[in-house]
């Protein structure tokens, strides 16, 4: 589930990991363009992946950046597992996925991964409205903060991953809604079933079925 945390973006092609970090296969199921049912959530269904892949990647840049706003157990391992795996994942999606920006509260706090290279912020707001970063990770936790900030970053044209359940539960419909008008992604399949990859099969493999709760 902590790899779990990155369930969206890239280039719209599935990457498949063995071993200890066969995990990362949901951290980086970039077929995440057609997560969403044709129901509000996501990108419009009149947006084809193609042409989303096109808008977010025009300037064809070879390197992703990425923000973490936490860096507790989740998002060091976040980390760590993109850095373990850096040289596969660029090998197999194309383009290499770089963790520039990174937020915690205490920043003189020792952290459970390698920061070198990583630009610190105790103001997650900074990273949110960042013009460099392309993706923005919410690793914090609570309801109110985080959707604030999701909500921000998504205003400004980001991606956006999230693993926290009570905020999807709380305020999905309104993050959702917000993501269609902009034409951008929200992954939170990291927030379902502890990681286990139901959404995705919900929609491609299960949606005659009906869900009531």
């Amino acid at each position: 589930w902590i790899a779990a945390a990155l369930n969206v973006v890239v280039i719209g092609k599935s990457v498949a990991f063995s071993s200890d970090s066969e995990d990362i296969t949901k951290l980086l199921n970039v077929g995440v363009f057609d997560t969403y049912s044709d129901r509000g959530y996501g990108p419009p269904s009149n947006l084809s992946r193609a042409k989303l892949i096109e808008r977010t990647f025009m300037n064809d840049r070879a390197k992703v950046n990425i923000g973490i706003l936490g860096l507790g157990t989740v998002g060091s391992g976040t980390i760590n597992l993109l850095a373990r795996n850096a040289d596969e994942i660029s090998r197999r999606a194309g383009r290499t996925l770089k963790v520039t920006q990174a937020s915690a509260r205490d920043l003189s706090r020792p952290r459970a991964c390698n920061l070198d290279g990583i630009k610190l912020t105790s103001d997650p707001f900074k990273i949110v409205n960042d013009p460099s970063v392309d993706i923005v990770v919410e690793l914090i936790g609570g309801i109110d903060a985080a959707n604030d900030l999701m909500i921000e970053a998504i205003a400004n044209g980001k991606h956006v991953v999230t693993a926290n359940k009570a905020l999807v539960a709380e305020r999905g419909n309104e993050i959702f809604l917000a993501a269609s008008r902009m034409q951008v992604v929200v992954a939170f399949e990291a927030a379902v079933a502890g990681g286990i990859p139901i959404i995705r099969t919900i929609k491609s493999s299960i949606f005659l079925n009906k869900f009531l709760a």
